[in-house]
């Protein structure tokens, strides 16, 4: 994985791009806060990333969709920033999404491996949570400022520095409070890794 944040292409939506943009200015003292009913992108394996692609861009060209792969992958590399923390809340149901039991495999074991990183929480939302119906994802800047990227039946849908934005960290607070503790939703992964 190359150590640089990959050019947004010009294909991709003006707010993910915008998103991207502040994703890619992760300074020490930053912070990712992401809710998702699926697998996030950050912590996503090649493989699981590559049936994503094809399946969100099943009507584009392949020299497309391998752009997007390698898009996807490349900006995982955020990961490695000093002093950035992530904080991911994974919906259960992305666990009940049953892929080939090889895909499924690596994934779970991918997501044990990061959890275990020093400035990554996993946690995850076991049970019915209401207000989240949607995926979003949050950059807080250290300067202060707050960036929200969240995806609706329109699409996605890029805030900065709005109420809204303020009203997502609140929602993503309470989330995180009823959420399993990190060590839980290791020990649940694992769970199902073994179901396997």
């Amino acid at each position: 994985m190359t150590a640089v944040y990959p050019p947004i292409p010009d294909w991709v939506s003006q707010p993910a791009a915008e998103y991207f943009g502040h994703e890619e200015k992760l300074t020490q003292g930053s912070a990712v806060y992401a809710y998702t009913c699926s697998i996030p992108g950050l912590v996503q394996e090649p493989g699981l990333i590559k049936l994503t692609c094809q399946t969100a861009l099943r009507d584009r060209s392949d020299e497309l969709v391998a752009e997007a792969v390698q898009l996807r992958t490349e900006r995982q590399v955020v990961l490695g920033r000093k002093g950035v923390h992530f904080e991911f809340l994974i919906d259960e149901v992305a666990f009940w999404r049953r892929y080939a039991a090889q895909l499924m495999q690596a994934q779970l074991e991918r997501l044990i491996r990061e959890a275990a990183r020093p400035n990554v929480t996993i946690r995850i939302v076991s049970g019915f949570y209401p207000g989240v119906c949607y995926d979003y994802q949050l950059v807080h800047v250290h300067d202060g400022s707050l960036h929200l990227y969240r995806e609706d039946v329109s699409g996605g849908r890029f805030e900065s520095n709005t109420g809204l934005a303020v009203d997502y960290l609140g929602m993503f607070g309470r989330a995180w409070q009823s959420a399993l503790s990190p060590d839980a939703s290791v020990t649940l992964i694992r769970s199902y890794l073994a179901e396997l």
